[in-house]
This record gives C-alpha cells, structure tokens and sequence, in this order.
C-alpha cells in the first residue's frame, strides 16, 4: 500500500531516543525527530544551531536552569533529514548519570515522548524517504554480525545514498520498480483492449505484451534461485556434528568455537539436546551444531534428542561426519588392528541417509592410535584425521569449513532477496505471471496482472493503481 492511501499515521508526537549503546561509553548520541524538535532545542540550548552544522552547546533543563552537558548538537531541517520530519542529534558525554538526565529532560516537553523500537526508519517509510526494502536493509545492516552480512545488507540499503548518481550500481529496489514499471506498461495494453474495444487499436494487442509477460515471469524465477544463497548469509551457514555417542563431537565443538560450549563427558548419551554455536568464518556466519549421539535402543530422553539430531542434520548445508578408534585402556593395538577397527563402521546406520556428497568424514581421537598414525594427513575414507583433546588438524578442518563455504558463495549476484517475506512476494507475483499467461479470457488475464502488480507493490510497500491510467493515456490517443 502506498503511504499516500493508508490511514494518517499518528506522527504528531516528537520522539526521542538513544542512538548509541547503553553503557558507559565516551560518547553517547541522542536522536529526535518531529515538529518540536525547533522549540526544544531553543529551549535547551538558549537557540537554534544552523542547519546540517555541528555546534558546541550548553545544554540547560528549560525550568530550572541546570546544566545537563556540554554537548555537540546537529538539526536537520524537514524535509531533508533520515526521517523526512525536523530531526536533531545531541551528542552527549556517554555516562549513565548525563544520558539519564537529559531524556529525563526530554520526557518532560511537551509533545516529546519516547520513541518505540524501529520507529525512526518507520516514519522515513511513511514520509517516502526509502521502501520496504531499505527499511529491512537497515535493520539487517545494524545486526550484521559478519563482514559478508553487511556487504549484503549495505548493497540492498539505497535510501538516498546515491544522491541522484546514474553511475550508481542497481540496488534491489530499483530493479523491483523496474518490473513494476514493466508490468504495469504490459497490464496497460490489456485493459485498454478491454475497455476500449471499439477505439482504433491495434487487433493482437494482448499477444503483443505475452513476451514481456513471459520474460519478467523468468526474470523473477531466476532471482529467486540465486537469492536462496543470500539468504543463508543472512540466516547464516548450517553445520551439524553428527555421529555416534562418545566419538568426541562435543569436545570439536569447543575446540572450533575456542570456548567450552557444550559439556564433555566420557559417559555415553551426555549431549541430548542439540547445542548451537555462531562462528565468524572468513566472513561469514556459520552456525555449528553439537548434536546427539545416534545410537539403536536409546532412552526416551535420548531418543528426542536423536530426533532432534536427526531434523537438524537434514536441513543442515553441511555435515560433518565424527568417528573415532575404539578406546582402551590397555596397550595400544597394533597399527593394521587400529585402522580396521576405526574404518570397518565409520558411521552408524541410521546417519548414512544422511549423508551427502559434499559432506566430510573425519577421523577423531587420533591421540588413541598408534604413534605412525599421529597426522592430520586423511587416511582411507576419512577426509581429515585429527584430535579434538590435542588440536591435531583442528586448523586444517578450519582451512576446509573456509573452502566450503567461499565455493558455495563465490558467485553471488549484485543484488538478491535475502528474506522470507521478500521471495514469498516474488513467488507470488511470479505464479499470477505463469497463470496470466494460461488465462482462458483476458479479463482473467488483467486480474492476473493486477495480482502480479500488487505483490511487487506490497514489496516495496507502494501500491498505487491511478499510474495505470496514466500509461494508458500515455502510449494511446484515444478518443480521437
């Protein structure tokens, strides 16, 4: 829906908030945006700062004279601001007391009121300074955890950074309304063949736009694919540690998250629940999980948590498969025993379904065998041997996870969908195209354009109908 035709938002209110870390910091940046934002800053600062200028200010309470803190203080004039409204920012010292005092201050002027959580880039949708799109952008820009994350995020965010630049690289949104525009020229044709039936109009005026119908329906079919790969940037690279109880995967786990996230127990059956751990890896998010231990006739507990492993592993990108040599307490068996006991049944049956192609198979506890074998170098089926008590290979399974994951991301396109409500849209503007194109009238045919047209229109969150008379008039000189 176009902000134009929703119902007035309640923008009255002149809100406030911090913009910077609750913590002690040496900074701290208070942000305001609304029609106040003038009357309160002459009344904290004794006047009002230039436009778009930086100035030292005492910041005074307005009743009682006080001293908040000398701040540096900015204001940009509606309409040219992040938020289209009056906007000031207050650049405080960043201690609990000052930034306290001064939006207890602020809560205390009239029409001024705490801002809710995202509200500033809402009004900057509702005021038509960015789309949907950009909006989602900045919300994924500021939880971006990885380098990747926020090229991702950075590439999709376009509220006037460009500054009018036609050299500017195409940004999601702009290919979005490009398509709209398409549609919209092709919906045109074939409402005037509707409803100007006895106008002197060309005869095949609706199979003339089926190639451009027929082209954008691929266009977004492709987006779509290339975008699913963005999305696990933004949702983050899925790997399960999977095998059967004891082989050491929660002791991996910790060595490759460097910390002691999950328990490590040389009882059987410890880990019963799956245990999620965020790494950087060269840029990207990888979530790795520990999981349980498969293994037949387990408890009831145990046996959800093998479930639970189960479900995890499937949707996982990557699996990596985790065996280990019979331990003993007695002298170490000889080399040829060691390697068949350890290679004979590497994998529990009920993993094998599980596994993939492209997933890796790893030797642990290489400590155990014998001293020859003491290597990260694979041995017979195994991709890697190494030791998760000692380190042994650790780097090299590192090395491998980067490998992985830099092949499966190394040809990304310049701008994709990198969230559910995105492609779920763009699917569906996608079958209204295939249907429109199946349509057994053209009435049915226009309905399925409009549908089409819609969805893009709620990507964007602009749905404006009344452009279609203008393109029908446009390119068409009717009633002559």
């Amino acid at each position: 829906m176009n902000p134009s035709s929703m119902p007035p938002p309640l923008l009255t209110d002149t809100i406030f908030a911090l913009a910077t870390a609750p913590q002690p910091a040496a900074i701290a940046v208070i942000r305001l945006s609304g029609d106040a934002v003038p009357g309160v800053l002459q009344c904290l600062t004794g006047g009002l700062p230039r436009a778009r200028q930086a100035s030292l200010r005492r910041l005074c309470h307005p009743d009682t004279g006080q001293l908040l803190d000398h701040a540096l203080v900015l204001y940009f004039p509606a309409p040219h601001s992040y938020t289209g409204e009056a906007v000031a920012e207050l650049q405080l010292h960043g201690g609990r007391a000052v930034v306290d005092a001064v939006l207890a201050c602020l809560a205390q002027q009239p029409g001024c009121r705490q801002a809710e959580p995202g509200e500033f880039t809402k009004r900057a949708f509702l005021n038509d300074k960015m789309d949907l799109l950009a909006a989602e952008a900045i919300a994924d820009l500021t939880a971006a955890e990885t380098e990747q994350q926020r090229q991702l995020a950075l590439a999709a965010s376009n509220h006037d950074t460009d500054g009018g630049d036609p050299h500017a690289p195409a940004t999601l949104s702009s290919q979005i309304a490009a398509w709209s525009q398409q549609l919209l020229h092709s919906l045109a044709y074939v409402e005037a063949a509707l409803d100007f039936p006895d106008e002197d109009l060309p005869q095949d005026l609706i199979e003339q736009v089926r190639p451009a119908i027929s082209q954008l329906a691929k266009d977004m079919t492709d987006l779509l694919t290339q975008s699913a790969l963005s999305e696990e940037i933004r949702e983050g690279f899925r790997i399960a540690l999977v095998g059967a109880p004891n082989v050491g995967k929660s002791s991996l786990l910790n060595q490759l998250a460097g910390r002691s996230a999950a328990i490590v127990s040389a009882q059987a059956g410890t880990t019963r629940d799956v245990v999620e751990v965020r790494l950087n890896l060269n840029g990207y998010l990888v979530i790795l999980a520990d999981t349980a231990g498969v293994r037949p006739r387990p408890g009831q507990l145990e046996g959800e948590g093998i479930r639970r492993t189960r479900a995890w592993a499937q949707t996982a990108q990557l699996r990596i498969f985790v065996t280990a040599p019979p331990s003993s307490s007695a002298t170490a068996p000889p080399l040829s025993t060691a390697l068949s006991n350890a290679v004979s049944n590497p994998l529990p049956a009920a993993l094998q379904a599980l596994r993939q192609p492209h997933d890796l198979l790893v030797l642990n506890k290489a400590d155990l065998l014998p001293t020859q074998l003491h290597s990260s170098t694979p041995q017979p089926e195994y991709t890697l041997t190494l030791s998760a008590k000692t380190g042994l290979g650790i780097t090299d399974l590192l090395t491998l996870l980067q490998q992985q994951v830099q092949q499966r991301y190394h040809n990304l396109p310049s701008h994709s969908l990198s969230r559910a409500r995105q492609r779920r849209l763009v699917e569906r503007s996608a079958d209204h195209l295939h249907h429109s194109l199946t349509a057994p009238t053209a009435e049915i045919m226009a309905e399925e354009l409009r549908l089409a047209l819609r969805a893009l229109g709620e990507l964007l969150g602009k749905v404006d109908v009344d452009q279609l008379l203008d393109v029908i008039f446009r390119d068409f000189c009717l009633g002559k």
